[in-house]
Formats: structure tokens, sequence, C-alpha cells
């Protein structure tokens, strides 16, 4: 009886350790989680992809490399070559001996096609897959900029050369105005920095429903009242993951589009740029000039009381009439469309003024486009240059 429950008791152990490794069987050595100096050893996307089928959709629509209405193989992809391998080929860290390693979905299964695998960016899962640690659970700009660099082909593939070069040079990577500061305010930090950017922009500016419904200076200020303030070793610069999802790619706000006849009016990218560059547009696709200044914001021809602070409290955070620290350089509804527009004069005065915009002779800027900002600027630069 004594031995029948040391045997007993052996087996219980065993199948406790066997259960906390979990399914491990595409691992060809043993590790130890925990240990940095032990190489975990990887695993493939295809054990990756069997657990995350979220992930999966999402990936798939990017560094998957599928057409991403389909999400089926999109023949217009190159078969790869030699030189593609420094950032598509990461099965020849499994196996060096492989054949037409990387460039499949599920290894030796599948069309052919230049993924960008799931350890390419989290690193070798063989810890993971016995659902222990991943070398990078939350990839950095570090990891992009890899192979987001000069060595990118500057192709209509591609079309992501000289990123990291232009991003560490911009304004978004060095981030001048947080510069000093030890602690960063909620309404500050969520246009200056990646996590809050990713914790409170997004949702606070679109609705159930993806429509724009961009806060003005009170609100801003009132939302941001009650939250606790940031720590300047707890935020980082804007960055590739503040403004893309990262397992597709897609820009983080969605579309806005008329729900009756399906229009598209604000494209992700004019949602994604203007919740932080604010501008408050409206639409009128009967009009001559169909998309201007909303009058109920900016006053319109007759102006407001601009000493009331319910009228000033809904201009940009960054408008001088509304901040007495707000400039002009921070705005962009003052350039980019026309309409009636409130000026804080030298004086203190303020006036109301006709701005043109980019409208002139009919012609001008398309919030609904899916380029409505990047015709003109290059964003990972933070500047002009960009013409599509």
């Amino acid at each position: 009886m004594k031995y029948t429950k040391v045997f007993m008791s052996a087996i219980v152990i065993a199948l406790a350790v066997l259960t906390g490794c979990g399914s491990d069987s595409g691992r060809s050595v043993g590790t130890v989680p925990g240990e940095p100096e032990v190489d975990p050893g990887y695993i493939g996307d295809i054990n990756c992809l069997s657990c995350h089928e979220d992930q999966k959709r999402e990936w798939l629509k990017a560094h998957g490399n599928l057409d991403v209405e389909t999400l089926t193989f999109n023949p217009s992809y190159p078969l790869p070559d030699a030189s593609c391998e420094a950032c598509h080929d990461r099965w020849s860290l499994t196996d060096p001996d492989r054949e037409g390693r990387g460039w499949t979905l599920t290894g030796d299964h599948g069309p052919v096609r230049p993924i960008v695998s799931c350890e390419a960016c989290h690193g070798a899962g063989g810890f993971h897959f016995g659902m222990g640690p991943l070398p990078q659970p939350i990839p950095g700009v570090d990891t992009c900029v890899s192979c987001h660099d000069e060595d990118v082909p500057d192709d209509d593939i591609h079309r992501s050369t000289h990123i990291a070069e232009n991003y560490f040079e911009s304004k978004h990577a060095r981030n001048p105005s947080m510069e000093g500061r030890e602690t960063i305010n909620v309404h500050c930090a969520m246009c200056h920095t990646n996590e809050g950017f990713i914790q409170y922009s997004s949702a606070h500016n679109f609705d159930g429903n993806a429509q724009r419904s961009d806060p003005g200076y009170a609100e801003l200020r009132e939302f941001a009242a009650d939250r606790p303030a940031y720590s300047a070793d707890e935020v980082s610069p804007i960055s590739c993951r503040t403004c893309h999802r990262p397992h597709s790619g897609e820009l983080r706000a969605p579309v806005t589009e008329d729900i009756v006849s399906g229009e598209v009016i604000y494209s992700r990218e004019f949602n994604t740029c203007t919740s932080c560059h604010q501008v408050f547009v409206d639409y009128d696709p009967e009009a001559t000039i169909p998309y201007f200044l909303n009058p109920d914001i900016y006053g319109g021809e007759v102006g407001f009381d601009w000493d009331d602070p319910a009228n000033t409290g809904r201009l940009e955070y960054h408008h001088p009439v509304a901040n007495p620290f707000g400039s002009m350089s921070a705005i962009i509804s003052n350039s980019h469309f026309a309409g009636w527009f409130p000026w804080m004069n030298a004086d203190g005065s303020i006036s109301q003024e006709f701005i043109t915009g980019y409208y002139l002779g009919g012609d001008g800027l398309d919030p609904g486009a899916p380029n409505s900002c990047t015709v003109c600027h290059d964003p990972h630069s933070a500047a002009m240059g960009w013409i599509d």
C-alpha cells in the first residue's frame, strides 16, 4: 500500500509538470524560462497562429502579405529572392538547411509569399509555447526600424524606405515640448506620448459609430481633470505603434462613412492625424467647397462673444483664443480649410477673418482620401515632402 501511494504521487507530480509546460511538441531543445542565457528556440508561425486567432486575422493583412480585402493570397506579391531574407526570412533561425525557408504561412503548407513572422518581432517563442514569457511581448520602435530603414526597396510594394532615418530626426521622436518634465498631464500625454495616445485619444475621439467627436479645449480639460499625471519614465515618444495597429499595420482611427450612402467622409488617415492635429470641419456634399471650417465652432461670419468661456472652450486645445499658452503654429484650422476663423491679435483683441484654405480654384485637401495628409506630408519625418 505504501508503494502504491508513492507511485500515485509520482504520477500526479509528473502530470502537474506536463500541464505546466502546455502543449510543447514544437520545441526541439529543452529550455528553462527565466534563464536569458538559454536559447528559447524558434517554433514557427503555425504554432503561434493556432492559438492567437484574433491576431492572426490582423497579421494576415500586413506582415502575412495577404490581400487586405479578401484575406487570400495576393499574386501581385513577387516571389522572394536573396535580397529579401534580412527581414522576411526567419525560418533559417529554426533550421538553416530548410528549403524555401521563411516564405510560407505554415512551413511547408500554403502558397509561397514573403511573410514577416510573429517571431521576427516578438522573438523566439520556445518559452511562450510552453505558456512562458516572450522575449519582446510588446515590440518597440527599435524592432520596427530594424527593417524599415534605407535598405527597404523603394518600390510600389514596400513604400517604407528610410522610415528609420526620417523618424529619429522628426519631432515625433524628439518631442521637444515634453523634454525636461518630471510629470506629464493626461491632456498633454494624449498627443505627445505613445502611451497616452493609445490609452485615451483613440477612444475619446470616436464614438461607437466611428463618428468624429473631437473634444475642444474645455472638454479636454474636464476629461483629464481627475486622471493622474504620468511620470516621465512611464511614457515614450510618438512611435510606430502610436498610429499603427502593430499586427495589421492599419492606422488606429476608423473610417467615418455616411450611414446612408456608405461614402467615406473622413478617411483613417485624416481621422488618425487630426486626433492630435485638431481641426473642426463640417461637410456638405452639395456645397461648392464641401469641407469647410465648422461655423458652430469658429463662429462663422457673425462670430461669437469670445469673452464667453462657453464659446472659447469649444475651440482647439492649442487655439490662442481658448488657451493663453496656445499657438497658431500648433493648429491646422488657420491654414488647411476655408471658412471664418477667430484670430487673436497682438493687442489681445479678437477678430473674425475669412480663411481661403487650400481650396483656391475649387481644388484642395480631401479629408475622405486615403492619403488626405500624406499627399503633402511625410508622417515619419513629421514634415512636408511626401508627394504621392
